[in-house]
């Protein structure tokens, strides 16, 4: 896959955490109109819907969201070939990227009504849910990240006409703050699922 195509799914994989308000101290949606310029130089067309939330995105008002403290943990992972860690992320603990494949650690806020992983999985996939309809969803499912109870959930949507991305959503909490996983690769790339999977077994946290 062309790396021309890593806006296309940066651009859409931002949209989350646009939409769920994660208590980030910067939003992404200066990051989403630069991707929408390089967007629009690529021989492709995004779907109608996609486009939609675009705009959406460019206007939503984060600005009474809270302000999460730093987050104090260290993370180690065992990186496949050809991955490196992604320098120019902002509001993340970690971030690793390989062409057009992405793996984002970073803290989440949880509301009065978030007790447990779970709790904070089923809330934040009822938001998005809210957005992106026509997406496939899983279920929610128990996961164990780090030796650490959490919980996971993916979705599959149209990018473009003929392509499709994955993400997959992992949450858990240490330390009494909750942390969210987000990764994303297109569906037809077996290998980078199978590489994100790795780093999520991989995965170390002190």
């Amino acid at each position: 896959m062309s790396k021309r195509l890593i806006p296309i799914l940066l651009v859409v994989a931002m949209l989350f955490s646009v939409f769920t308000a994660c208590g980030k101290k910067k939003t992404p949606k200066d990051e989403i109109s630069t991707a929408r310029e390089q967007i629009e130089d690529l021989p492709v067309q995004l779907d109608d819907k996609t486009e939609a939330l675009l705009d959406k995105a460019e206007n939503i008002d984060t600005g009474n969201v809270p302000t999460l403290a730093p987050a104090n943990i260290k993370v180690t992972v065992d990186l496949p070939e050809g991955w490196e860690e992604d320098k120019d992320s902002t509001n993340v603990v970690v971030a690793y990227i390989k062409d057009t494949n992405i793996f984002n650690l970073m803290q989440s806020y949880a509301y009065s009504e978030v007790n447990y992983a779970k709790d904070l999985a089923k809330l934040e996939m009822e938001q998005i849910k809210e957005y992106f309809e026509e997406a496939a969803y899983s279920e929610l499912e128990a996961v164990t990240v780090a030796g650490l109870e959490g919980c996971k959930f993916s979705m599959e949507l149209a990018i473009t006409e003929s392509m499709k991305q994955t993400q997959m959503y992992v949450y858990f909490e240490k330390g009494g703050n909750y942390y969210k996983v987000m990764s994303a690769w297109f569906s037809n790339d077996e290998e980078g699922k199978e590489d994100i999977e790795h780093i999520l077994a991989s995965m170390k946290i002190e």
